[in-house]
């Protein structure tokens, strides 16, 4: 670029603006930025130094935090299980996310079996099964803050540590894994949002993982292996009684899983390339859908997407 702006200067025989020119340029100048400039990109405060000079380092909390409430910021404090039937509101709120599973169904109800039939399948056909448990998490969101902001969040999540095969032994899960995401993917979104006649948003996947069904997903040209869990006592329907050992065969993707990741990665793939969006060449993460000149990047279920502003509605509404 110098050489270039060397030899125009060259050409035309002027090196600088002449000073009877100067007003003519910055009128220029000053249309120029009207037609083309953008309002002032959103930038964190500073404060003015007027002069260098060397600041001891001070840490507001010591080495303690206690005394300074910015340091518990956004804080889920876990609540012992053997709390939480005392609680009501936390009791309500792991209860809630069972129904949740319930109600999708998370499991195919009318499998129920004895654990000891299913072994004695596997056997007869040669076929890998799994088995695992979920578990039931309680967690105090804001309790850094005044009680009124408190609020329960309960969660359901499959016991990935505990997951063993019909011989009772640890199953093994393919070392795949899912793609990266990038934060200059992220950035680039950012300043293409700035650009004249283009936006930005943001969006998550409501309930990503148990979007997936099982039975639909594909690593390649294998099914994933057929996987049976056991739920507690307390989420056995009353026509369980007659069970010694019941289980019942998954049919969502649940969050702890080894492969939940995975096997989201290659359902939310498939839904993304349906809606128009193809993969960017180089980048993981990131897609683009040239007919509504759109660009979408992804982090596991958020999704950030930029360009043309009328069609981010389209783009959403496709996905």
């Amino acid at each position: 670029y110098s050489s270039k702006r060397t030899t125009e200067r060259e050409r035309r025989g002027i090196s600088n603006i002449p000073p009877d020119k100067i007003a003519e340029y910055d009128r220029k100048m000053e249309a120029l930025r009207g037609m083309y400039g953008s309002e002032p990109t959103p930038a964190m405060p500073v404060r003015g130094v007027t002069e260098q000079h060397h600041e001891d380092h001070y840490s507001p909390i010591g080495h303690t935090v206690e005394g300074w409430q910015g340091h518990y910021g956004l804080v889920h404090t876990p609540v012992p299980k053997g709390r939480v039937n005392s609680i009501p509101a936390a009791k309500a709120a792991v209860q809630a996310e069972w129904d949740k599973l319930h109600n999708k169904p998370a499991w195919h109800w009318d499998s129920v079996c004895e654990k000891e039939e299913v072994v004695q399948r596997s056997w007869n056909t040669g076929t890998t099964v799994h088995f695992g448990t979920l578990m039931d998490l309680c967690h105090l969101k804001h309790s850094e803050l005044a009680e009124e902001f408190h609020k329960y969040k309960g969660r359901v999540v499959f016991r990935g540590d505990q997951v063993k095969d019909e011989e009772g032994f640890f199953a093994v899960f393919t070392e795949q894994g899912t793609s990266s995401s990038h934060m200059a993917a992220a950035k680039m979104l950012d300043a293409l949002s700035r650009f004249p006649g283009c936006d930005g948003q943001n969006s998550d996947a409501t309930s990503a993982y148990t979007q997936v069904k099982l039975d639909d997903i594909r690593l390649g040209t294998d099914k994933p292996v057929e996987t049976w869990i056991s739920l507690p006592p307390s989420q056995r329907p009353a026509s369980w009684s007659k069970f010694k050992n019941p289980v019942v065969r998954l049919r969502l993707n649940l969050y702890g899983h080894p492969l939940a990741g995975l096997y989201w990665e290659v359902h939310s793939t498939t839904a993304i390339e349906a809606a128009g969006f193809e993969k960017v060449k180089g980048w993981e993460c990131l897609w683009v859908h040239r007919k509504l000149q759109l660009f979408l990047s992804v982090y596991v279920d958020d999704f950030k997407m930029a360009g043309k502003t009328g069609n981010l509605a389209k783009g959403w509404k496709l996905l």
